[in-house]
């Protein structure tokens, strides 16, 4: 199932990539998501390229989740976030990276793309992913419903972020 979402913001490119890679920032997404647990792991590479990677692991209680889904999950799960940010061209303003999402206790996984690019005075964030269940035959009736977590998520991050545009504004 195709996910593709976008948003713009006032925000430069280069700010958005770095908020979006801070603890704080995915610390506010996990506690908004409702995880009971988040751990978080940053790795910069070496100059000049200055590649990134963020993994997230947040755990969350099932109790809410679709009764059809029940059988097929544990009372809790761990989403296991990765992003990678490849490293903008020289003197670049766009900032591209490949994420992964896999779900120990639930057959669903995300492989995708977030581009961060200039757009007016701030940026544009596009999240493009493909969102699979390994279930054969309710593989459709998971992926519907694992979406709506996955848009959850992604809505969240771009409301932290226009949270974070709103008050830079005001400290100006």
């Amino acid at each position: 199932m195709l996910i593709d979402e976008t948003t713009t913001t006032a925000l430069s490119p280069e700010r958005v990539r770095d908020l979006m890679t801070t603890d704080a920032f995915q610390r506010a997404k996990a506690d908004r998501l409702g995880a009971i647990e988040f751990g978080m792991e940053v790795t910069d590479g070496p100059p000049p390229e200055h590649a990134r990677t963020v993994v997230t692991r947040r755990r969350f209680d099932t109790a809410g989740f679709p009764e059809f889904l029940k059988p097929m999950i544990r009372p809790t799960i761990v989403a296991v976030e990765t992003e990678r940010w490849h490293p903008s061209e020289p003197g670049g303003d766009t900032f591209t990276g490949d994420f992964e999402v896999d779900v120990d206790g639930a057959p669903v996984a995300l492989r995708g793309h977030v581009r961060i690019e200039p757009h007016d005075d701030g940026a544009r964030v596009t999240f493009t992913g493909n969102l699979r269940a390994a279930v054969p035959l309710f593989r459709s009736k998971v992926e519907q419903s694992a979406a709506g977590s996955v848009l959850d998520t992604i809505r969240t991050e771009f409301t932290l972020l226009e949270e974070h545009e709103t008050t830079s504004r005001r400290n100006r």
